[in-house]
């Protein structure tokens, strides 16, 4: 029974595929190749051609984010579990001492969803 109608079964897990399947390919059409997306999942089969960063959970890699958007130019985006209102707050909160903010919701599937990183003038 766990094989056919589980969350492990092969059903769910091939469901989970076709949705990275969907994910990926809107980020391949849509996010430009120099980017760097920040994810909770450093999944290499959503992005395989992208730079990545697993977390902004320090300091430093909010500082190294900050960077490569204003230094470097580089868009920036994040790509992780959709969040309602209050959860953006709380991660913009943690972004806003270093001008960087989430801009409204690009792209979502199931549970995940794409939001620019934005660089504020300040910041530039």
């Amino acid at each position: 029974r766990a094989m056919i109608g589980g969350p492990e079964s092969i059903f769910a897990k091939a469901h989970t595929l076709r949705g990275y399947d969907q994910i990926a390919t809107w980020i391949r059409a849509n996010i430009p190749d120099e980017a760097i997306i920040v994810t909770p999942k450093g999944d290499k089969y959503i992005w395989p051609h992208r730079y990545v960063m697993t977390t902004l959970g320090t300091d430093e890699s909010r500082r190294a984010l900050a960077y490569f958007g204003a230094e470097e130019g580089r868009p920036l985006f994040y790509a992780g579990v959709s969040m309602h209102a209050l959860q953006k707050q709380r991660f913009n909160d943690s972004l806003a001492s270093y001008g960087l903010s989430l801009g409204d919701q690009l792209f979502s599937h199931a549970d995940i969803s794409v939001y620019p990183i934005i660089l504020s003038v300040a910041h530039e």
